[in-house]
């Protein structure tokens, strides 16, 4: 079972272009950035759709000599967006009208004008998480469980401690206070629950206490859906990840999970006890994390199809009919598109070049410890297939540094064979990989048998698929 990674992300609903009457004009908003240093070249503002974790550009813009650039977007309703000055990025809500100025210095911002109070408070915000938020080079779920505890217990009361003082000296709408609050309580929910689903040594009780308590505290709010907090769907995908994707069986070989895991999670996302907005937008990210992963095989068009019949008019459904068009295209049957890479002798590959063989593609990376825990397995099935002349294993790196992929392969620990690195575009995207390892296999002629193999740790099942492929109906 492949754990998702928490991801974070915010919806985005199609816009119209409005023209210019009072009334439209109210809908813009316009923001006018100031920058004291020549360290900010470009701002841009997304919005992060919370099924893909794709993010949707509202508008950009360079800054001129002076440091100085402005933006007017058009929206319907408030919204959390996400600010990215090329070296500081950060939360925004955004509402119909608003008009700020954003005043940076030294790694320092702060607003002004029209919505300046509500965006004010979540920048302070974002400065006390950072306080906290590594220690020593380890980030949260790398500490130790009472260190920490620790840190969130003081990020917890400093926190409070701010919003209750600023609360009181800032006048906001009761409504958009409330929405301020609970961003900042279910940032925290989120770094408890990444915590816990990296915390492997726990017995099964005190896992499951530790998770009830976690998850009493999650208030379930459509408005949070609506809003498109990046928290609130890091708090849903980790809900996902620990009532449902922990509770699966994990004795059934590859070629069964394929076909029973998707149904299965789709029939316990059912059983959860969720309010409408908020089932709909897990059975979507269940929806798009199979899709992610094993394609459109049929498990995932059934779970596809069954989500479409109970949300009709979903607003996920574009984003997921987009994903689900590109994953027809390398279906097995299809030509596997083509990429070229680089060996480290200097030489280009192609994988079009290799045409005449059976190709299994292990894409992998110096930095990912499950791939580099395959090597050995791969080396074993390398050398029991010695004999067979009609295989080439292909290591595609998906580094991004050249040279750490160039020393690896000096270790012992690398397996011999064909390797080659890729300068962007990479096969991630050719194949819409979303987590490594990732094992490949195309036929003699060029077409895709498998996007999503087994890992050369399933060992005969593996080596079965490559040998007999009628058996699995390649």
């Amino acid at each position: 079972m492949k754990t998702p990674l928490t991801k974070l992300s915010t919806f985005l609903v199609a816009i119209l272009f409005l023209s210019c009457s009072k009334e439209q004009k109210d809908m813009k908003i316009n923001i006018e950035a100031i920058a004291i240093d020549s360290a900010y070249k470009q701002l841009r503002i997304n919005t992060f759709d919370l099924v893909s974790y794709q993010p949707t550009l509202l508008d950009s813009v360079l800054l001129d000599s002076a440091g100085n650039g402005k933006i007017s977007i058009d929206i319907k309703q408030p919204t959390f967006a996400y600010y990215d000055f090329n070296t500081i990025s950060g939360l925004l809500i955004l509402e119909p009208g608003y008009k700020l100025q954003m005043k940076l210095a030294n790694n320092n911002i702060a607003f002004y004008g029209e919505g300046a109070e509500a965006n004010n408070f979540l920048n302070r915000i974002k400065q006390i998480q950072m306080k906290y938020e590594s220690l020593g080079g380890l980030y949260y779920w790398e500490m130790p469980d009472e260190i920490f505890e620790a840190r969130l217990d003081s990020l917890e009361k400093e926190t409070k401690i701010f919003t209750d003082y600023y609360f009181d000296s800032v006048k906001v709408s009761p409504k958009l206070e409330e929405v301020l609050k609970q961003s900042v309580n279910y940032h925290t929910i989120s770094l408890r629950q990444a915590k816990l689903t990296n915390n492997y040594e726990l017995d099964s009780i005190t896992f499951e206490q530790k998770k009830e308590q976690i998850h009493s505290r999650i208030k379930f709010d459509h408005k949070m859906v609506e809003l498109g907090l990046l928290d609130y769907g890091a708090v849903m995908n980790s809900y996902l990840e620990l009532e449902v994707y922990k509770n699966l069986p994990q004795n059934i070989n590859v070629i069964e999970a394929d076909s029973i895991q998707p149904l299965l999670t789709s029939q316990a996302i059912k059983q959860l006890k969720l309010k409408p907005k908020e089932l709909e937008l897990i059975m979507a990210r269940n929806v798009e994390y199979w899709m992610s992963l094993i394609g459109t095989k049929p498990s995932v068009k059934i779970i596809y199809n069954d989500f479409k019949k109970i949300f009709p008019q979903s607003m996920y459904q574009t984003v997921l009919e987009k994903h689900f068009n590109k994953w027809q295209k390398i279906e097995a049957g299809n030509i596997a598109p083509d990429f070229a890479g680089i060996t480290p002798t200097g030489d280009t590959v192609k994988l079009s070049q290799l045409k005449g063989k059976k190709v299994y593609i292990d894409v992998w990376a110096t930095w990912c410890g499950p791939c580099r825990q395959e090597f050995p397995y791969s080396i074993k099935l390398k050398e029991k297939l010695k004999n067979t002349e009609d295989i080439v294993f292909l290591y595609v790196s998906v580094d991004e540094s050249k040279t750490a992929w160039e020393k690896f392969l000096q270790t012992d620990e690398a397996p011999k064979g064909l390797h080659i690195w890729q300068p962007k575009p990479t096969i991630l995207e050719y194949y819409l990989i979303a987590g490594i390892p990732r094992y490949i296999l195309i036929d003699e002629n060029g077409i895709i048998k498998m996007v999503d193999a087994p890992r050369p740790s399933s060992g005969k099942v593996l080596f079965e698929i490559i040998n007999n492929s009628k058996e699995y109906g390649l």
